[in-house]
């Protein structure tokens, strides 16, 4: 896995702060930098004083400059750090780049803790302490479970993936627990099944910063393992409790059907799910790899129709239980495992 840069940001009062390290930050001397933090207003050139100087900078986004402008005048005025603190309203830490990399740690937070530094820290003249750290020589995992034909059936393979992982501040229950429980309910059904192709549950790491735990899988898979896999059901964010998302999508990468698209609308119809499935041409997923060697391969995932949006907790600190439908797993799980059942049952 590529090194990666995390941070942590603390108030004297021993708040925890969601912190986005920026792309191209330094880290922090000693491990961490304890200081003062000083308003530093939009990042003006005016918004810094000799009062700055060694302290970290909170800056707040918007106004005539880009992010590398602000950094760049609070380096020039001798701050030890800069923290900048989004404009609008938004779950997540603000995430942005810097195209130089700088001397000191460089970081977003929300709006709302911005504006909490403000009034809880600045005004009372208290600390923070701010950690920024390289981590190297990163790994991550697969894990793989496979049930193998009955004596004297297809050597044909059927993979089922989903991926385990989420981004930083995200507890990722839908994106991809939902999917991850899927699957792993689909392997428990299936643990007794008499099956004439062999089935592989494919459980990959690193899906978030590259799609790294599906491209390593199927690196490793053999071409005679290649011919041998007619499909790959794909299940990422497959149980949003969000009310506009009420198409299930059949993402391929080429945006044409194929065995995996058409077994899941013939069972669709067959069990009659209350949803529509719509083929639609897109990647972003760990299908993108099995597609990219030849063999068959959609994702199924909830979508608002016509617009395409996906769940408005994606990627957030909302997305936890509270926003997990139980009744668009258990379609999923129907769908994906009625159609893997009509490719591997013993005939």
């Amino acid at each position: 896995m590529p090194d990666k840069k995390m941070g942590e940001l603390i108030t004297e009062n021993g708040d925890e702060v969601l912190f986005s390290v920026s792309a191209n930050s330094s880290t922090t001397e000693n491990g961490e930098l304890t200081g003062l933090l000083f308003d530093a207003g939009l990042g003006l050139t005016d918004n810094f004083n000799d009062e700055s100087k060694g302290k970290i900078a909170l800056i707040k986004n918007g106004g005539e400059l880009n992010f590398q402008q602000k950094v760049d005048n609070a380096v020039a005025a001798g701050v030890a750090g800069v923290i900048i603190y989004n404009n609008i309203d938004h779950p997540r830490p603000l995430g942005f780049s810097v195209s130089v990399n700088t001397s000191i740690p460089v970081g977003g937070i929300t709006k709302s803790s911005g504006e909490a530094l403000l009034n809880d820290i600045v005004a009372e003249n208290k600390t923070v302490t701010l950690s920024v750290e390289q981590l190297q020589n990163l790994t991550s995992s697969n894990i793989i479970a496979t049930k193998l034909p009955e004596k004297g059936g297809s050597d044909e393979i059927v993979h089922v993936s989903a991926h385990f992982d989420s981004v930083p501040f995200s507890p990722g229950a839908n994106d991809n627990g939902s999917g991850t429980a899927a699957a792993l309910e689909l392997a428990r059904v299936f643990k007794d099944y008499k099956i004439d192709k062999e089935l592989r549950f494919v459980f990959v790491g690193a899906e978030e910063i590259g799609l790294i735990g599906s491209k390593y899988y199927v690196g490793q898979l053999s071409q005679e393992e290649i011919n041998r896999s007619i499909a790959n059901y794909n299940m990422d964010m497959v149980a949003t409790a969000w009310d506009n998302a009420t198409t299930l999508y059949t993402n391929t990468v080429d945006g044409n059907p194929n065995l995996v698209t058409e077994t899941a609308n013939n069972v669709a119809k067959l069990i009659d799910t209350p949803s529509e499935l719509f083929l639609f041409k897109r990647g972003a997923s760990d299908h993108v790899d099995f597609h990219n060697v030849g063999i068959p391969a959609a994702n199924f995932i909830w979508r608002e129709p016509v617009t395409n949006n996906l769940e408005p907790y994606y990627h957030t600190p909302d997305d936890v239980l509270k926003y997990v439908s139980a009744e668009r797993l258990r379609e999923v799980a129907n769908i994906v495992g009625g159609s893997v059942y009509t490719l591997i049952r013993e005939k």
